[in-house]
């Protein structure tokens, strides 16, 4: 099975994260809301309306239509439900803008300036940041 585009979009943004085991569960709860947005199905609250309309639709064109509603409603679903608590996990992890202190539409500040805004304690760019320094005073001291 293909991963969707839920699960591509956040295997792009792992790359970026200089993950540690510390990060293992966050991590995968991520991974597991972006396959379920990915694989989502109709609520079961529908299951009952969907299994009258599929008994009456009898044309070709009925059952198309009925199929891009349940495509459209299962995906809004996920998303109504999962994208907030899947967007909570990249806050978490650092792998938003609002997380690394870039505001909305400024250009990514280059790390190794000084006068870039540091990012929120306890984000993944503040750890990396902080391990950098400690590896840098290390290697000159």
């Amino acid at each position: 099975m293909t991963d969707g585009p839920a699960q591509r979009a956040l295997r792009a943004s792992l790359k970026a994260l200089d993950a540690t085991p510390r990060d293992g569960a966050a991590v995968a709860l991520a991974r597991r809301y972006a396959a379920l947005m990915d694989a989502a199905a109709v609520p079961a609250s529908y299951a009952a309306a969907f299994a009258r309309l599929e008994r009456v639709a009898v044309g070709v064109a009925e059952q198309n239509a009925l199929t891009k509603v349940r495509a459209a409603l299962s995906a809004q679903s996920a998303a109504s439900d999962l994208g907030p608590k899947l967007l909570a996990v990249l806050v978490q992890l650092g792998l938003t803008p609002a997380a690394r202190g870039v505001k909305a539409g400024a250009p990514l500040p280059d790390r190794d300036e000084p006068d870039a805004p540091k990012a929120p304690e306890g984000t993944a760019d503040d750890l990396r940041a902080r391990r950098a320094r400690r590896a840098a005073a290390a290697s000159t001291g």
